[in-house]
């Protein structure tokens, strides 16, 4: 399928033909069910692992501190007392896994999420959603089988390299973004965001305890268990209808026949990918460059999403950091993620909606200035959350950090 710089990245709605399109008003009540699972299955295996993994690098690294020392500070069950490993010499390594491993799986994203973007156009959403989600399921598998067969814990850095499957997180949330826009009515958008984002709650409700109960007799367990939800990740995906809406016969412009009188109307730039061959690609991603420099609203909404994903791999540092500041136990600090996602699931699933059903019908603000105002909200919150966090004295005031930090999502779409 052909696509053009004129096309805008999520659907627009002359495009849309299909039952849960903007054209007749409909959700797409398939696509986003089984999208909902899809999401549900991946964010429990990734909050499972968090902890869990976080021990088993601990521990290697760890005992391999101590045999260097000549100390012997070992459990019954042959493993590390983890009160002796909350020490700078074992968690600085186990830091700086995990911040090149967020490096390395970035990178790819960054070179290779305009290819994958242009594609998912062309193609369709659902092959580069299940190429991305097989990408990730065998970076797992490789961090796994590092871990057990003992090798130096730096190779759990070339589970990148899987990742060019389908161009690793970067590119799932874009398509993920995607299918729930074309599946989707503008005007309930946001709304469905937020049942999506109550999903990823959800998720940290149910993994925590697991992880937890099993982090303290044997942490392998939780970690197959989120490398299973992975791959179960993939089957479901690959059930997903495709909601690429059909090409027009006619050249559209970014702007719909919806768009408030007044808005400056986003002029197209020539140039279509009219095949597949690498050359056109290329010009496709550079012809996406030139107009999205051109475009002050896209170059700070990439700023948006840029922090909101931060925010979301800072989780792994963040069970680690009130391990080590508030002398826990990892199974202990990671009941915090459950804490933060119990208050916050109500406030997603009963408040917000509520908000935006209220901004939408009583203020009668049009459905993008709606979505402006609540991520503007929200990103504030999120700020907020966090520097609460970073200052927290004690437990207490990280508790009323974590409940401020997950509010701070709503889905810009």
């Amino acid at each position: 399928m052909d696509s053009s710089i004129e096309e805008p990245l999520l659907a627009s709605n002359a495009h849309n033909q299909e039952p849960g399109n903007e054209q007749n008003g409909r959700i797409n009540t398939r696509a986003l069910v089984l999208l909902f699972l899809n999401v549900l299955v991946v964010d429990i295996g990734y909050i499972i692992n968090l902890a869990p993994m976080t021990r088993i690098f601990e521990d290697i690294t760890c005992r391999q501190y101590l045999h260097a020392s000549g100390a012997a500070f070992l459990s019954e069950g042959g493993r590390p007392d983890e009160s002796r490993c909350k020490i700078p010499e074992v968690q600085g390594p186990v830091a700086e896994l995990f911040g090149y491993q967020t490096f390395f799986d970035s990178l790819v994203g960054i070179i290779l999420g305009l290819h994958f973007g242009a594609l998912a156009d062309r193609i369709g959403r659902r092959p580069i959603y299940v190429l991305g989600l097989g990408g990730s399921f065998l970076a797992s598998c490789w961090k796994l089988y590092v871990c057990w067969m003992g090798f130096p814990l730096r190779y759990v850095w070339l589970s990148s390299a899987f990742l060019i499957l389908g161009g690793g997180d970067t590119v799932l949330n874009a398509c993920l973004t995607m299918i729930i826009t074309d599946a989707t009515p503008a005007a309930l958008r946001s709304r469905v965001a937020l049942y999506f984002a109550a999903s990823n709650l959800g998720s940290e409700v149910i993994a925590p305890p697991i992880a937890s109960y099993f982090i303290d007799s044997n942490p392998w367990i939780p970690v197959v268990i989120g490398v299973c939800c992975n791959g179960l990740a993939v089957l479901l995906a690959s059930c997903l209808p495709e909601t690429l809406p059909p090409k027009t016969k006619q050249t559209e412009t970014i702007n719909d026949a919806h768009d408030a009188p007044g808005e400056d109307r986003l002029e197209p730039i020539d140039g279509t990918a009219k095949d597949g061959s690498f050359k056109s690609t290329i010009k496709h991603m550079l012809q996406l460059l030139q107009y999205i420099r051109g475009q002050r609203a896209l170059l700070l909404l990439v700023c948006v999403f840029a922090v909101s994903d931060f925010a979301r791999r800072s989780m792994q540092f963040l069970v680690q950091y009130a391990s080590v500041r508030y002398r826990m136990t990892l199974g202990q600090a990671n009941y915090l993620l459950a804490w933060r996602a119990m208050v916050a699931i109500a406030l997603h699933m009963t408040i917000m909606p509520a908000t935006d059903k209220f901004v939408q019908s009583k203020l009668r603000m049009p459905p993008r200035k709606k979505d402006l105002t609540l991520a503007r909200i929200s990103i504030c919150l999120y700020t907020a959350g966090f520097v609460a966090l970073a200052f927290a004295p004690t437990v207490v005031t990280v508790i009323f950090g974590y409940r401020a930090q997950p509010q701070g999502f709503v889905g810009v779409m």
